[in-house]
């Protein structure tokens, strides 16, 4: 099982009229009790929902809106990583990104805004830039890489993972990043599995 990962534009208010049904979150994250859905028990988590008792039902859209690019398998953390080479690495900035837009159903997919700033930061980025961040970018996904300890999965990903696959990335996000700019939107993650 894949992460899907797209990234799309909109207003805010194009936001809310794509996910109408969905609750707008805690300001601050609270500590629940809930049950691991891969093996049963019960474990603490994080959750930004102001009312887990009433689940978000999965109806609407099945995509991002649009304009909307696709990066699949960029998770969370690769770009908490990016976030922290652009503009910022403080565990601030790795929580404002990860604080979700909206509420929606538990099973995903669930939205994260790109901070403002570092959409502004990519958005100005030249080919010397891009070129230094995707180097940052790939030394740092390639240190996590290396933590796996299944060799083939390793392996395999490091050989997929390199200085050009990270480039093409960065420069999609980034090209994206000036599109949104240019229109007056904010850049959303959308991901699911």
């Amino acid at each position: 099982m894949g992460v899907l990962t797209d990234f799309f534009a909109a207003t805010e208010s194009e936001l809310r009229a794509y996910y109408p049904r969905w609750k707008i979150p805690l300001d601050q994250p609270i500590r629940i009790s809930s049950k691991n859905p891969f093996t049963g028990e019960l474990a603490e988590a994080v959750s930004w929902d102001p009312d887990p008792e009433r689940p978000v039902e999965n109806v609407g859209p099945l995509g991002p809106p649009s304009p909307s690019i696709d990066l699949k398998g960029l998770g969370h953390t690769s770009v908490v990583s990016l976030i922290g080479i652009v503009h910022d690495s403080s565990a601030q900035a790795e929580e404002s990104f990860m604080r979700p837009v909206l509420i929606g159903p538990e099973e995903g997919p669930w939205l994260n805004e790109l901070p403002p700033a570092v959409v502004a930061k990519l958005a100005k980025l030249d080919d010397a830039d891009r070129q230094r961040v995707a180097e940052a970018w790939t030394a740092a996904e390639g240190a996590d890489i290396a933590g796996i300890k299944n060799e083939f999965t390793r392996d395999r990903m490091l050989a997929d993972r390199d200085l050009r696959y990270w480039r093409g990335m960065l420069d999609e996000l980034a090209d994206f990043a000036r599109t949104a700019l240019a229109r007056g939107q904010r850049v959303y993650m959308w991901t699911c599995l």
